[in-house]
């Protein structure tokens, strides 16, 4: 434990990873109590630097086929359907711009997502209903964004968590998972100020605006998101046309893509 803090003090990992690596350390995988194994195996400790050092440790092998509520429940339930190596494949991305490839969200990122606060650790104390609610957030998520600073997507979805605050959730694009180009989700939680989030933002981004009466919704106030101080561009879905001349209504599928076979 020690050499793994050492490594993040020093700057050799970055905040993420350490508390990827962190969860990796507790005891069961959805254990929320923070309680570390001090006399963890150091040949395991080695397995997971090396996945910091770029060996995927998760795979949607046994995932990419299972409904999403079926994946959900097997982490929650811990009924064998899910495993420690296993990631969350919730679809495709196509998002303008972005290269189309699968979405997926590590387990220790879900455990992130759910445990209640303690100390200064990542937490964001989502519930299960909320997880089981995020494909669909995704699918119809008002906003989302390019962001090529931070080498990200963000989907910033319509559903709230116990707060109030709307769930957004970002994927880390172009990691390579087992020889497939993939987007990983590094963090879900509850956005406080969906003003903050779009005005913080370069203008290299993109903001793709899928549904602007309820993005004016989500703003606090009276606020209307023209009103908004942006250096990212902006898309509205009806400015956009297809090469069939038809508004693009739809921006990204989370349908897995369907096998062509010959003929």
């Amino acid at each position: 434990m020690a050499r793994l803090q050492q490594m993040y003090q020093s700057g050799q990992i970055t905040e993420a990873q350490w508390d990827d690596l962190y969860d990796d350390m507790e005891g069961d995988r959805g254990d929320t109590t923070g309680v570390v194994r001090e006399n963890e195996d150091p040949s395991r400790i080695g397995q997971m630097l090396d996945r910091v050092a770029g060996d995927p440790k998760y795979s949607i092998q046994n995932t990419r086929n299972m409904p999403w509520e079926n994946q959900v429940s097997g982490y929650f339930d811990k009924n064998g359907t899910i495993k420690s190596s296993d990631s969350l494949y919730i679809g495709e991305s196509n998002v303008d711009g972005v290269k189309n490839a699968p979405l997926y969200i590590p387990t220790s990122v879900i455990t992130k997502a759910i445990r209640t606060q303690k100390g200064s650790r990542s937490a964001h104390e989502l519930e299960k209903n909320d997880i089981l609610k995020l494909k669909d957030g995704i699918k119809n998520a008002p906003v989302v964004i390019d962001n090529p600073a931070r080498n990200a997507i963000i989907y910033v979805t319509g559903n709230t968590d116990a707060r109030g605050n709307y769930i957004v959730a970002v994927f880390d694009k172009n990691n390579i998972l087992h020889g497939e180009n993939a987007h990983r989700a590094v963090s879900v939680y509850g956005r406080d100020s969906i003003k903050t989030l779009l005005e913080s933002l370069g203008e290299d981004a993109t903001v793709f605006v899928n549904n602007e009466s309820k993005l004016n919704e989500m703003l606090s106030g009276n606020q209307i998101y023209r009103s908004l101080e942006l250096l990212a561009k902006v898309e509205l879905a009806g400015d956009r046309i297809a090469d069939n001349g038809l508004p693009v209504k739809v921006r990204f599928s989370l349908e897995a893509p369907v096998e062509q076979t010959g003929t």
